[in-house]
């Protein structure tokens, strides 16, 4: 009797063993593994259960996830979060600059169960082509810039390497959704050459422009000196003999009806001699 309660006791755990009853997250796709073999339809969010015996659900992660490449220190990851070191590549000037950069992506739920067959479950696939291609793609489209190229075109580079790696990972059934360059190690002597070339670019620059104000402005005395000395010549080739008798005339005819009726005490000129008030 004892031998038939021992048997069950001892074949239940087996018939049993690989079965699953669980809850899927909205955040992650499930993946069926039947005696190893890699199922190819995904099993979405939500209760899921499977009483084949040798049958084991993987969640993968189907949601948003961000790599950041910031610093020389890994820190801990999450299923969310991966971390590792920044990214070194060399400018137009050969210097290495470190960057801090950052990249939000996600697996298709459809590619899921391909992603756990072909290269692994997640934090496998991670490491394998965001990190790889992340490094990759940010050298191509970087490297031998020079400074200020990279500094005022940040957003240009961000859009460029979010392109080159969503050409790259799409037969995996990844999305990059976004690209950000947080840092530019640039460092602090080169930080102070190129404010210095800025600063003396705007010096030059200003100095051109009080070049141009002052040539501007003279110029323009220059033209207001050839309009006075053109308006002069033009009186003096106008002033005939007729026009002074003329302008004398006028200014006799004015001095005529001002006068008061009232002899002058003193008449001097070429022609009247001298006449004296002496009354009566």
């Amino acid at each position: 009797m004892k031998k038939f309660i021992i048997i069950p006791m001892l074949v239940a755990p087996l018939l049993f063993s690989g079965c699953y009853m669980t809850t899927i997250e909205s955040t992650n796709t499930g993946v069926e593994k039947s005696w190893g073999e890699v199922q190819k339809e995904p099993v979405s969010a939500g209760l899921a259960f499977n009483m084949m015996i040798g049958t084991d659900l993987i969640p993968m992660r189907t949601a948003n996830k961000v790599a950041n490449f910031v610093g020389s220190e890994d820190k801990e990851d999450s299923t969310s979060e991966l971390n590792t070191n920044n990214i070194s590549v060399l400018t137009e000037q050969q210097l290495p600059i470190p960057l801090d950069v950052s990249v939000m992506y996600q697996l298709s739920p459809a590619m899921a169960p391909q992603m756990l067959a072909t290269i692994g479950p997640d934090g496998v696939w991670d490491n394998m082509l965001i990190v790889k291609e992340t490094r990759s793609s940010v050298r191509d489209a970087i490297g031998q810039v020079s400074l200020e190229n990279l500094n005022a075109k940040r957003d240009e580079y961000e859009k460029k390497i979010q392109t080159v790696m969503n050409t790259k990972l799409a037969k995996y059934g990844v999305t990059i959704t976004n690209i950000n360059i947080r840092n530019i190690g640039i460092p602090q002597t080169i930080k102070d050459a190129v404010l210095a070339k800025e600063s003396a670019k705007q010096n030059a620059e200003k100095a051109k422009y009080q070049v141009e104000q002052a040539k501007a402005e003279a110029e323009v005395e220059i033209a207001k000196a050839q309009g006075v000395a053109s308006a002069n010549n033009i009186l003096a080739n106008s002033l005939t003999n007729q026009l002074v008798q003329y302008k004398q005339l006028e200014i006799q005819s004015q001095q005529i009806a001002k006068w008061n009726g009232t002899m002058p005490s003193v008449i001097t000129g070429p022609n009247s001699g001298m006449l004296y008030n002496i009354g009566k």
